[in-house]
C-alpha cells in the first residue's frame, strides 16, 4: 500500500517524557469521509498513530472529553506513562481495516515509539487498531470510555455478531490501572491483560447496544 497520495500523519499528538498536559474537548481525528462534497463519501486516509502519552517523569496528564479516531496502530497509547487521568474518552477503529488492510500497514511498526506489533495475531480481526493500549505505565484512571469498532473493511455485517474486531483495550506490564464505565461496540474481547486476550469478554457484559463493565482495577 502506497502512502504517496493518502498519508495523513505519522502521529496525531505526543506528550513526551517531562511534559504535563491538560486536554479538554480535544478531537484527534483522521478523516473517514469526504466533507467538501455533498455525498460525504467514505475515504481512506492513513495516520499511523493517535495520541501517545510518554510522561515518564510522572508530571500529571489530565484529559476531559477527548476523542481519538481512525488511526492505524492505536488511538490512545500510554507508554511508560505515570499519573494519567482520562475522563470521557472515545475512539473508532479505522473503517478500512479488515482482511485486505490491517493495522500493520501502511506505516511500519517502529520500536522507538513502543508500537504494538500484533505478532501474536492469527486473524485479520485481531490485527486492528487498539482503542486504548497501556504499556509499562502506572497510576492510570479512566472514567468513562466508549471504544467502538463499527466496520470490517467498510462492511457492517460484523455488528450482528459483535465481531468487527477481536480486542480493544490492552494493559501490558502496568500497575494501578483502573477503568470505570468502559463500553465497547463490535468487539469480541473488551480488555486484554499481558497477552490474555480473553481477560474480559464482551459476551459476559452485553448491555443493550454496547457491552459495558462498571469497574475494573489491576
Amino acid at each position: 500500500m502506497s502512502l504517496s497520495s493518502c498519508a495523513g500523519a505519522f502521529l496525531g499528538l505526543q506528550i513526551t517524557g517531562s511534559a504535563s498536559a491538560y486536554l479538554e474537548n480535544v478531537w484527534v481525528w483522521t478523516a473517514d469521509h469526504e466533507l467538501d462534497r455533498s455525498d460525504h463519501a467514505q475515504i481512506s486516509v492513513y495516520t499511523g498513530r493517535g495520541l501517545l502519552v510518554q510522561n515518564t517523569k510522572g508530571n500529571p496528564v489530565w484529559m476531559y472529553g477527548s476523542s481519538v479516531e481512525h488511526n492505524q496502530l492505536y488511538n490512545y497509547q500510554l507508554s511508560g506513562a505515570k499519573n494519567v487521568f482520562m475522563g470521557m474518552i472515545q475512539t473508532e477503529t479505522p473503517y478500512y481495516q479488515g482482511p485486505t488492510k490491517d493495522a500493520t500497514t501502511p506505516y511500519p511498526v517502529n520500536p522507538a515509539y513502543d508500537d504494538p506489533t500484533f505478532s501474536s495475531c492469527t486473524t485479520a480481526s485481531c490485527k486492528k487498531a487498539w482503542g486504548l493500549r497501556v504499556s509499562n505505565s502506572s497510576d492510570v484512571l479512566v472514567y468513562g470510555a466508549g471504544l467502538y469498532s463499527f466496520f470490517d473493511d467498510y462492511s457492517q455485517t460484523c455488528l450482528d455478531t459483535k465481531s468487527c474486531q477481536d480486542n480493544m483495550v490492552s494493559i501490558e506490564n502496568s500497575q494501578r490501572v483502573s477503568l470505570f464505565g468502559l463500553s465497547t461496540i463490535g468487539v469480541k474481547n473488551m480488555v486484554s491483560v499481558d497477552g490474555d486476550n480473553n481477560y474480559i469478554p464482551q459476551s459476559d457484559n452485553t448491555n443493550t447496544f454496547a457491552s459495558t463493565i462498571v469497574s475494573f482495577t489491576l
